[in-house]
């Protein structure tokens, strides 16, 4: 009988440790995940042009880049989890910060707003980890 106790304890405890991950997922990374990709796609583009115009990838690779961009818009309005993880998220990352430096020499941002939107971008980084932790 206390085995059959035990069991039902941890199953219960199982099920509600997934009901979390499930209305954590739901409530809140995917929400900021879409809030925060908007700007962070915009880093993204900056950086494939800039890595085009330094010859560090070639057209193809550029339409590659930009391919998964649209996948992302689409996973997040989506709010599908599986699909925002085929996402190439550790490319589009680090594409990301090349824009970001990028900009950051060019002038067109300071040190401050470079700071705020690499923490957006590692705060992104640490959502999508978690989404994959919950799948």
């Amino acid at each position: 009988m206390k085995i059959l106790t035990t069991i039902a304890v941890t199953a219960a405890l199982m099920l509600s440790s997934a009901c979390a991950g499930i209305q954590a997922r739901e409530n809140v990374l995917m929400p900021a995940m879409k809030v925060s990709w908007i700007a962070i796609s915009k880093n993204v583009e900056q950086g494939i042009s800039q890595m085009l115009s330094t010859a560090d990838i070639d057209a193809t690779e550029a339409a590659g880049l930009r391919s998964e961009i649209i996948a992302m818009d689409s996973a997040l309005a989506t709010g599908e989890p599986l699909r925002v993880a085929d996402v190439n998220w550790h490319r589009l990352h680090q594409v990301a910060k090349v824009g970001i430096q990028a900009r950051r020499d060019a002038g067109e941002i300071g040190y401050t707003v470079a700071k705020l939107l690499n923490d957006r971008l590692a705060k992104f980084h640490e959502a999508y980890v978690a989404l994959l932790k919950v799948l």
